[in-house]
């Protein structure tokens, strides 16, 4: 697991960690900060995601996930978005535009800012000629 996103629900901490390799993004809450965790459950399954984010606006949870395309684990390029009325939901929509973002050079994630302010910031990754995160750019 890799990409630690953590965020917020009703007081309590949570992590969507990267799990591409289970085929599904999932996420996990503390027990004991920061040594225990337990898994929850499954957002979405059936997939090869990385970056996963998740945050709330305008009273909406969204997903931000870089996904790959099926028989391949590159998840640079595509950025694709779903909603749901909160973070337990079993039912997570996608976005109709989705994938957002196909483009190597701004679709992968870095995380994200909450800086209170009535627009999500997104920290997205640049991506150089063979190179990996060559630079970092926040995406209103």
């Amino acid at each position: 697991m890799s990409f630690p996103f953590l965020f917020e629900y009703r007081h309590e901490l949570f992590m969507v960690p990267e799990t591409g390799g289970s085929n599904s993004i999932g996420f996990i809450s503390v027990s004991d900060f920061p040594l225990k965790w337990e898994y929850q459950k499954d957002i979405l399954s059936d997939c090869y995601a990385c970056d996963s984010i998740l945050f709330e606006h305008e009273n909406r949870w969204w997903l931000l996930t870089n996904m790959a395309t099926k028989g391949n684990d590159d998840c640079g390029a595509q950025l694709s978005a779903y909603y749901s009325d909160h973070p337990f939901s079993d039912e997570w929509v996608a976005h109709d535009l989705n994938p957002l973002v196909f483009n190597s050079l701004n679709g992968r994630n870095v995380g994200f800012l909450d800086i209170e302010t009535k627009l999500p910031v997104r920290v997205r990754q640049k991506q150089g000629f063979n190179s990996y995160g060559s630079g970092r750019h926040l995406h209103v």
